[in-house]
Order: C-alpha cells, then sequence, then structure tokens
C-alpha cells in the first residue's frame, strides 16, 4: 500500500491541535505564576501589616513612656523605654524586609515571557521555514548559541537539545 502525503485537512487538524497544545501549556505556566504572585503579594501585605503594627504600638508606648518618665519610681521608666524600644526595632525590621523583598521580586510572568520568546523563535527560525537553504538549517541545528552548549537544536523543545 503506497503511503500518501496527508490532506490539507489532516494537517490543519495536526496544527489546530498543536496549537492548543501550545496555548493550554502556556496558560498553565500563566496560572502557576500567578499563583506564585498572588501567595508573595499576600506574605509582603501580611508583613507590611505587622510593621505597621509594631510602629504604631512604639509610638503608642514611647507616649506613655513620656508620661511614665515623670512618676516617682525607680525602673518603670526603664522598663517602658526598652518595650518601647523593641517595638520600634520589630517595626523597622518588617519593613525593611517588605522594601527588600519588593526590591529583589523578580518580573511577574517572566516564565511565560521566556517561553513565548521560545516559541517567537522556533516560529522564526530558519528550521521553519521551507524556503531555508539545507545549509542554513545545518547551521540553526549545530549552533552553541541556541542552546547554550555543542549539541543540536531541537525546534519543538529549544531548551532539549536532541
Amino acid at each position: 500500500m503506497p503511503n500518501h502525503p496527508p490532506s490539507i485537512s489532516d494537517a490543519i487538524r495536526s496544527l489546530s491541535a498543536s496549537v492548543v497544545a501550545l496555548g493550554r501549556t502556556r496558560l498553565e505556566l500563566f496560572g502557576i505564576e500567578l499563583s506564585e504572585q498572588k501567595e508573595n503579594a499576600v506574605r509582603i501585605g501580611v508583613l507590611a501589616a505587622i510593621g505597621l503594627l509594631c510602629l504604631t504600638m512604639a509610638a503608642a508606648v514611647f507616649t506613655a513612656f513620656i508620661a511614665v518618665l515623670f512618676w516617682e519610681t525607680d525602673y518603670r521608666e526603664l522598663a517602658v523605654g526598652l518595650l518601647a524600644a523593641a517595638w520600634l526595632v520589630a517595626g523597622v525590621l518588617c519593613l525593611l524586609t517588605v522594601s527588600r523583598r519588593m526590591k529583589n521580586a523578580k518580573h511577574p510572568f517572566s516564565l511565560t515571557l521566556a517561553e513565548l520568546e521560545r516559541d517567537l523563535e522556533v516560529l522564526t527560525s530558519p528550521l521553519s521555514d521551507p524556503d531555508a537553504t539545507a545549509m542554513e538549517r545545518h547551521r540553526v541545528r549545530t549552533s552553541t548559541t541556541a542552546t547554550g552548549a555543542s549539541g543540536t537544536y531541537n525546534p519543538i523543545d529549544p531548551g532539549n537539545p536532541t
């Protein structure tokens, strides 16, 4: 039985399935990154709230410290002053942690953007161009810049050289 090339409808069906699978994968990755961003926002929000509460407590205790300063006891001022200092240090540390995490936060959805960039590279590479010469295709397959290592280039999964 002769081997017939696939029909146009088979090719369109296969292309559609590939596009749907690619879109599904990218949406799953987007969902995972969205979940991570949500967790990060909640964590930062809780730390910021604790930091603000600590600073509020420090202000209240410092006010009480000033009032107690004029009472006639020996160690009450020291105890209240140390408590105010502890609240102040705790609040400042929490806010510094929030600030550091905000500065060091990675770009939201960077993995999704990287995958879409790789998809674009694959679609625009000479391997996907039917008019590309054999030399251009060979150069892409053996390119060390495409994979970051010496190996062949896999146009289906550029991160996985074959």
